[in-house]
């Protein structure tokens, strides 16, 4: 009925910045934030699964803004920490059988001050050697002198996650809030752009 009517909500966990992706049966599976926790649920014969704590790093001060796809047999997430470490771009995968899921991430970006990363998104691309990541996030762009703000960077497994700008800070026009997807040999990539916003 396009959306005009919804079954009754159902509480996942407490906890913010949630992100949602499905399995190849359906099945919802969810990263969220829950205080200093990152942590995972998915719903299995009509009822979520107590949260599982999937990553949890004492060095940091917050987890912020998870991003979550779904192969046909693991998740993969890739989340902000800021802390008394530097401030870092994190991605962590886990096999969805697996009765206790944990995050080993590995760093795919940092910088020695904090508040340098917000907003990852992540997408998956199926390949002859297995599942590349593909990785978009703001990141705080500041030379020491003029303006700064953030720029919208892009990085993928199969390079090491070495950062390329996707776009330019100019004229105090911060770009922001990005979005990827990828569709073949095609990586698509949009984020907001200026103080009175354009999408790009």
């Amino acid at each position: 009925d396009r959306g005009l009517t919804w079954v009754v909500e159902e509480k996942v966990a407490d906890g913010i910045t949630p992100s949602l992706a499905l399995d190849g049966n359906g099945n919802p599976h969810v990263v969220f934030k829950d205080g200093a926790y990152l942590c995972y649920s998915h719903r299995v014969d009509g009822h979520w699964v107590a949260p599982d704590t999937i990553f949890d790093d004492w060095l940091s001060w917050n987890i912020y803004e998870p991003s979550l796809a779904i192969s046909p047999d693991s998740a993969y997430v890739v989340f902000v920490t800021i802390g008394t470490m530097p401030s870092r771009v994190m991605f962590g995968t886990f096999a969805l059988d697996d009765p206790d899921p944990q995050l080993t991430p590995s760093i795919v970006n940092q910088y020695a001050m904090a508040f340098r990363f917000r907003m990852p998104a992540i997408a998956l691309q199926p390949t002859e050697n297995g599942i590349d990541v593909h990785v978009a996030y703001n990141r705080y762009y500041d030379q020491g002198i003029g303006p700064c703000g953030y720029e919208v960077a892009y990085g993928c497994r199969s390079a090491d996650w070495i950062e390329t700008p996707v776009s330019d800070y100019e004229d105090e026009s911060p770009a922001e809030n990005a979005a990827l997807t990828v569709a073949g040999d095609n990586i698509w990539i949009v984020w907001q752009q200026g103080t009175s916003p354009d999408i790009y």
